[in-house]
């Protein structure tokens, strides 16, 4: 419930599975500190975020660059120089790529073609892309990664 109204007051957008960390000069103190632990670059040090798992179902409520949906990081953040290069900042993870028969293929918009030093990082990208599965949940899913139900406990997270 808490969420829905952060997210309107804060016009967040009310599919998103954690509030963005978006610094502002209007933020209130409270929505400061909801957001803090959010940003990209301490996701892997923080306790409670590095331990959410996020499932990809059907695609369309993940945002592609900024949730951590690959398993070890947000793509940002493992991927800043394409990142940079690509002309889609912002995104679900469906609008990132078209089904061609029964296969997914990916479609990342860069504004250059890569330099050389630039095409190993690439295949590493697609790589880690590629072992992405979709469709295995209905929907995209968001999973407590250090208890076996999926549901998120204090007592688990003392663990």
């Amino acid at each position: 419930m808490w969420r829905k109204i952060l997210n309107a007051k804060y016009k967040k957008g009310a599919d998103k599975f954690l509030p963005a960390n978006i610094k502002s000069h209007s933020m209130s103190w409270i929505w400061k500190d909801i957001t803090k632990p959010l940003d990209p670059r301490l996701i892997t040090t923080d306790p409670f975020i590095s331990n959410l798992v996020f499932k990809v179902g059907d695609g369309s409520v993940l945002e592609f660059w900024e949730d951590n949906w690959v398993g070890m990081s947000c793509l940002q953040v493992l991927f800043p120089r394409l990142y940079t290069l690509s002309t889609k900042k912002r995104g679900k993870i469906t609008e990132f790529g078209v089904w061609s028969g029964e296969k997914w293929e990916w479609k990342i918009p860069l504004r250059i073609v890569l330099f050389d030093q630039e095409v190993g990082m690439w295949n590493e990208f697609m790589r880690i892309l590629g072992e992405r599965r979709f469709g295995l949940y209905p929907k995209d899913c968001q999973q407590w990664a250090k208890s076996t139900s999926g549901c998120y406990s204090p007592k688990e997270m003392t663990k």
